[in-house]
């Protein structure tokens, strides 16, 4: 299990240490408490590091860690999504581990 653990933690931060696309201005970190009326990034931004979502959080990309209750990624994930439910609208690369998970598209 902690071997588990220890792959996963380092495989999110092998996609926070890649070099960003050029998906537009994506931000560090994200914290976020009700969605985008009480997140600290707008959800038209990207996030390319942390984001944690102590109910509800949305934003365009996210590459690296999300964790939270509700994660929502309008656009596309790369990285580790861990919550209770998580909500992918385009594309899904790597690790999604929700009670729930949807995503639109694709995920690999």
């Amino acid at each position: 299990m902690v071997r588990r653990i220890t792959a996963f933690l380092g495989a999110g931060l092998i996609v926070f240490l890649l070099p960003s696309s050029a998906r537009g201005q994506e931000k560090p970190f994200q914290i976020a408490l009700l969605g985008p009326p009480l997140q600290l990034v707008s959800d038209v931004e990207s996030i390319n590091g942390l984001r944690v979502n102590l109910l509800y959080g949305v934003n365009r990309n996210v590459a690296g860690f999300d964790v939270g209750v509700i994660n929502r990624v309008d656009q596309d994930l790369a990285g580790v999504q861990i919550g209770l439910v998580g909500f992918t609208d385009r594309h899904g690369k790597w690790w999604q581990a929700n009670a729930i998970n949807f995503t639109r598209e694709e995920f690999t």
